[in-house]
């Protein structure tokens, strides 16, 4: 995504000093001076790898344990988290529910059912399953010939009313849908991205419709009314659903939204946050991850969308660090740290750390924006101190510098012994 980055200050710099940690090395008990002078050490392998980053403002937080905070360059600046901002909605949504729940897309009807006609209307109540295809369509249509039905004579609905109909969020570049990710709907069908004409960016649920209705056909299943959007106006049979179709768990959507930096089920999985707190939307949804915050001792006010596409997000690199310790501590734990890319393994760190001490042992978020590069996550050091990081890059003239510089940071640490 692209956008006009606002100015930041530039990084002050500090003169260094290089100490040895003598103790250590005698195999004596670590003491206040010596733990110190392995922070000291720490802190300037840290500063060096982030030298040549291109970066306007470098913001750095590194929590070790055993020593304490070793980096904190501007940890409290506001900064654009890019794709970082998924970790917040990304425990949220493990914490709301049952993280084990899927969305269903069910296929239901009006009036009665005779000799395979529905007398009433066809209606297809989504509930906001980012993962529905074009095959599932085809599927419902078949499973309704499958029962002998033929014929509908009254309409064929899409009850999308689970979320509200805003299809993007405040602060998206105008080109970032469909480019980025298709228009926000609750009912999806192939990402909202199998058209990217204006009308259908506009409000995809018509076309999402028109294409149900070509599956039916197909199917041999005739609807005589026209295409209508939103609640029915008949009561809805109140018995087992005609056809349905289950997402994956809400675990896996969170996984998949985490490992693969996937804006679009961020920003559903944000949207299904706020249905279940009383309004599908992603302002409410955000508020969910708000309070969320308040209970962790984090301060998300700058915290507007799901994806990190926004340009009005901002984050801290202390207020990431402090959601990640205390993000262990809760139900969700080991789940959200597993749902995290992990270094020269999978996901968007598939490619990185390779070949180095960090291969393997760093969890983390990556993120990526015009000037902005940002990574916050787990670590171990080579002496098995449990390590808790943010790096957030603004203002970069050069994004793959900017990258490298985080990596050597982070593979400074990793490869670090105290």
């Amino acid at each position: 995504m692209m956008y006009r980055m606002p100015r930041f200050p530039r990084c002050a710099g500090s003169a260094l000093v290089l100490l040895t940690a003598v103790a250590g090395l005698l195999g004596v008990a670590p003491t206040a001076a010596s733990a110190g002078s392995a922070q000291a050490d720490l802190d300037a392998r840290i500063r060096a790898a982030l030298r040549g980053s291109t970066a306007r403002t470098v913001a750095s937080y590194v929590l070790v344990d055993g020593l304490g905070t070793v980096a904190a360059a501007n940890p409290h600046a506001a900064l654009p988290p890019a794709s970082n901002e998924k970790m917040y909605g990304g425990l949220a949504a493990l914490l709301s529910a049952d993280p084990n729940r899927r969305l269903r897309t069910e296929i239901r009807h009006t009036g009665t059912i005779t000799d395979g006609v529905i007398e009433g209307d066809l209606v297809l109540k989504a509930g906001g399953d980012p993962t529905l295809k074009s095959a599932h369509l085809t599927a419902f249509a078949q499973q309704l010939a499958a029962q002998g039905i033929s014929a509908v004579t009254g309409a064929l609905w899409a009850d999308d009313t689970r979320y509200d109909r805003d299809r993007r969020v405040a602060g998206w570049e105008p080109d970032d849908v469909p480019e980025e990710l298709g228009p926000l709907s609750a009912f999806v069908v192939d990402r909202n991205t199998w058209r990217k004409d204006a009308a259908y960016v506009a409000d995809p649920v018509p076309g999402n419709l028109a294409k149900f209705r070509s599956a039916l056909a197909v199917a041999g299943v005739r609807v005589v009314g026209p295409d209508l959007v939103g609640q029915p106006t008949s009561p809805v049979v109140d018995a087992e659903p005609l056809a349905l179709h289950e997402s994956p768990q809400v675990a896996w959507l969170v996984m998949k939204s985490l490992k693969n930096s996937d804006n679009f089920y961020a920003e559903m999985l944000l949207k299904e946050l706020g249905a279940e707190a009383g309004a599908g939307t992603t302002a409410e949804g955000a508020n969910a991850v708000r309070r969320l915050g308040a209970t962790l001792g984090v301060d998300l006010r700058g915290f507007v969308d799901g994806s990190g596409l926004s340009a009005h997000d901002r984050q801290t690199a202390v207020g990431a660090v402090t959601w990640l310790r205390r993000a262990q501590n809760t139900a969700a734990g080991p789940a959200f740290r597993t749902s995290l890319a992990i270094g020269c393994r999978d996901g968007t760190l598939a490619d990185r750390f390779c070949g180095t001490p960090a291969s393997g042992r760093v969890s983390a978020k990556t993120g990526t924006l015009k000037g902005v590069r940002t990574l916050s996550g787990y670590t171990v050091t080579r002496s098995n101190r449990k390590v808790w990081f943010s790096f957030m890059l603004v203002g970069a003239s050069n994004g793959t510098e900017a990258r490298r510089a985080i990596d050597r940071a982070v593979v400074a640490i990793a490869g670090f012994s105290s």
